[in-house]
């Protein structure tokens, strides 16, 4: 399988987005993957929407989904031109103060559109380091595949337990530190509940301690697809330091940001993700 993979990825985008359609149609259509879930949170997240416009969110979210799969295979050989042709930075600008004054920041993104590009592409974009948090693979094969595509334009990959131990060694470099956030906590961990999409919701608190421990301003890195291919990547500020000891001062306009990202464009999250398994009766 990873023979294919890596063979796939010499071919051109354009011919791959056809096997994206074939993969649509098996993963909708003739295989379907998570499909009771899809459509379980579809409904939850939108209860106004009809049964008909929550089929074409269905239906768009498996084809958004079958192109970011053959986009990150074609990561493996993406060129740099062509990769921040596809993917640019409307605020950059943003950042600079941060990196006059040498000064780190935490940078949070969702499972929205193709977050391996977007990682790609800051790595491209920017002029500092970016470290980006990763929970390892189970597959041995995979992992060290989607290790070298995370680190092909100089971001630098951090495994989860491994995140303080690195911030403690590296904090006197100005960097940018990566996160996907918008994730399930294992259940033994700590735990962040909020209304989101019209649903009790959980959330790890992880960028919260993050924050406290090195005193990083937070940012939201929001991307959005403008058509098949392509898209924009939008820096908001978050939250800055001081950190109040208690409380949720990242993680909490982090979900925000999230929601009003989903909302702009929901075909482009990943709903077959099990956000929901988690009932907060169960924790009261």
């Amino acid at each position: 399988m990873i023979k294919l993979i890596k063979l796939l990825a010499y071919l051109p985008l354009g011919v791959l987005y056809r096997l994206a359609d074939v993969i649509y149609v098996f993963a909708y259509y003739l295989t379907p993957y998570r499909k009771p879930e899809v459509f379980k949170h579809l409904q939850a997240a939108f209860p106004d929407k009809s049964p008909a416009e929550l089929r074409r969110l269905a239906q768009d979210f498996y084809r958004n989904a079958a192109d970011i799969i053959v986009e990150t295979i074609k990561a493996l050989r993406i060129s740099e031109t062509e990769l921040k042709r596809r993917v640019t930075l409307t605020n950059p600008e943003l950042l600079q103060p941060y990196q006059a004054q040498n000064q780190s920041l935490l940078l949070m993104a969702a499972h929205q559109c193709n977050w391996e590009w977007l990682l790609l592409a800051c790595g491209l974009h920017l002029s500092f380091p970016l470290d980006a948090v990763y929970k390892p693979l189970r597959n041995q094969a995979f992992d060290d595949l989607f290790l070298q595509i995370r680190s092909r334009f100089g971001a630098r990959p951090v495994p989860v337990n491994s995140v303080i131990r690195d911030i403690m060694q590296r904090r006197q470099e100005m960097r940018g530190f990566a996160m996907l956030a918008d994730q399930s906590p294992i259940i033994e961990e700590e735990k962040y509940w909020a209304t989101f999409l019209h649903q009790d919701t959980v959330f790890p608190v992880g960028a919260d301690k993050i924050a406290r421990l090195t005193r990083y301003p937070a940012l939201f890195v929001g991307i959005q697809r403008l058509r098949r291919g392509y898209y924009s990547v939008t820096f908001e500020p978050l939250a800055v330091p001081p950190y109040a000891k208690q409380g949720n001062p990242v993680i909490a306009p982090y979900v925000a940001a999230v929601e009003r990202q989903i909302l702009a464009q929901p075909a482009n999250w990943l709903w077959s993700y099990r956000k929901w398994k988690y009932k907060k009766s169960l924790y009261d």
